[in-house]
């Protein structure tokens, strides 16, 4: 599942995750939280920017859906922030990817999440 402001994004980011063999599924920000009860998503790429905070997001949404589902989803902050970086070994998202994104960087981080759904 791709949570993003911008329908440009949500296109971009969903033929990267296409090229890693998934199924994506886009979603604006006011439209995600009902789609995630809904799907029940192995993996959720949320596209920070100055109009959606994924930070709320993961607090309010995916950590309720973490609780019932046995710590899925698994999160991937999308940012410009490069101080946001280690952030994943933290533990606040599962893995933070610093824009632009291309398929080479985004791909295997996909790649390895969903090993580690897998496993879960």
């Amino acid at each position: 599942m791709i949570v993003a402001a911008s329908p440009v994004n949500r296109i971009v980011v969903t033929r990267i995750v296409e090229r890693a063999g998934l199924k994506a599924m886009a979603f604006s920000p006011e439209a995600a939280p009902s789609a995630l009860a809904e799907q029940n998503p192995a993996i959720v790429v949320l596209d920070g920017d100055p109009s959606f905070d994924p930070d709320l997001f993961l607090a309010e949404t995916i950590t309720k859906q973490r609780r019932i589902r046995h710590n899925l989803p698994l999160a991937v902050l999308l940012t410009t922030d490069a101080r946001r970086k280690n952030e994943s070994a933290q533990g606040s998202f599962d893995a933070v990817v610093v824009k632009p994104i291309t398929p080479e960087v985004l791909q295997p981080v996909i790649d390895d999440l969903m090993v580690r759904a897998g496993q879960q």
